[in-house]
């Protein structure tokens, strides 16, 4: 009789914790491991949705959530549950910086050069 309230006192005392990653589609991680809930005792729920970013920005660069791995609700599990949401880089367009000057001659329809002052509204060059 000793040993089945030892046993069940041994399960009542499990505990468990749920981490978030946050990655990159290579694997590359994008911010630290966020431990979400810590020491629970089994069979505890926990819901981590609300700690998903849809956008992550990381050295200049910026990501976009793609997926999830792993339950983002559910209850607590002895030992270490990982939930990790994964991220896609958003590929932007080059920019062209501007190289040179431009110049701008007006004419009149008489072929004749003015000056844009001169030109707003009254062209009689």
């Amino acid at each position: 009789m000793f040993m089945k309230k030892w046993v069940f006192l041994h399960k009542a005392n499990k505990k468990g914790s749920v981490q978030v990653h946050y990655q990159t589609v290579s694997g590359e991680e994008l911010k630290p491991i966020l431990k979400a809930v810590e020491a629970a005792k089994v069979g505890t729920s926990y819901d981590v949705s609300l700690l998903r970013e849809e956008t992550i920005e990381k050295m200049v660069k910026t990501y976009h959530y793609k997926s999830t791995i792993g339950s983002e609700q559910g209850v607590v599990e002895e030992g270490v549950t990982d939930v990790t949401y994964i991220y896609e880089k958003v590929s932007t367009p080059p920019v062209i910086k501007a190289k040179g000057s431009i110049t701008v001659k007006f004419e009149s329809v008489l072929m004749r050069h003015c000056k844009l002052r001169d030109c707003l509204g009254k062209c009689a060059c």
